[in-house]
């Protein structure tokens, strides 16, 4: 599969940055596990079955081993708004667009600025709510940005009250490669937590080498944001 990084650094360190990633690659920096990895279990369906239906289920189950990760975009003009406006500061003004190559068994959907968000709270911001017809939008809106697959996770998310549940099943989520690969062919804008625009969001294993790395650009052209199908307020309105 074929993903985008977008990022920004400072103007007078872009060529050593460029020839720097096209050798050693890209790696997480962060020393914190980035996701929760459950690829192990998703890769055998008893197992999976058995997690994403026990009555025990909770993060203590779904956290007990996380993964390092770079964070990236199946599709380049996604990556671009986080080259070009995300991630610009007044020190980091230079974007750069990274190309990389990665097996689908090392990718997670990154689920930070939407889907945890509106799995979690879709029913909690709204007094009075109509509850059915808040899930049918949630659930025809989510089902649209990442596939039939999601939907073993949406059932039981709406009719658990508890929010560590809810947490949990949606770790099972971003783990299933039946999700990632519906949401890697997403073309409908997003407007997620923190203004980030974008199609689709992955976690992609850490380290990725050098070999890996299809192509380094710096990016001179301004990028305007597209205007947004789905915004993440509207669903936790």
């Amino acid at each position: 599969m074929r993903f985008y990084r977008g990022i920004a650094v400072p103007e007078n360190e872009v060529d050593e940055r460029i020839a720097s990633i096209r050798l050693e690659g890209l790696k997480d920096t962060s020393g914190k596990s980035g996701v929760p990895d459950l690829k192990a279990y998703s890769r055998d369906g008893k197992k999976w079955n058995r997690l994403l239906h026990s009555t025990k289920l909770g993060i203590d189950l779904t956290r007990k081993k996380g993964a390092e990760v770079v964070y990236a975009c199946g599709d380049r003009k996604s990556a671009l708004y986080y080259a070009c406006v995300h991630n610009v500061t007044e020190v980091n003004n230079h974007p750069i667009l990274i190309q990389f190559d990665a097996p689908q068994r090392d990718v997670w959907v990154d689920g930070r600025d939407l889907l945890y968000n509106v799995l979690q709270l879709w029913d909690q911001h709204q007094a009075g709510i109509d509850r059915n017809r808040k899930k049918e939008v949630v659930q025809r809106t989510l089902l649209m940005l990442y596939g039939e697959a999601i939907f073993p996770y949406l059932q039981p998310i709406f009719t658990s009250e508890k929010d560590d549940r809810r947490l949990a099943l949606t770790d099972l989520a971003v783990n299933d490669a039946k999700v990632v690969t519906p949401h890697y062919r997403n073309k409908k804008w997003i407007c997620g937590r923190h203004r980030t625009v974008f199609r689709n969001a992955f976690c992609v294993r850490s380290p990725i080498s050098g070999s890996r790395i299809a192509a380094t650009t710096s990016i001179k052209q301004p990028f305007a944001p597209p205007q947004c199908d789905v915004k993440i307020s509207d669903l936790l309105a």
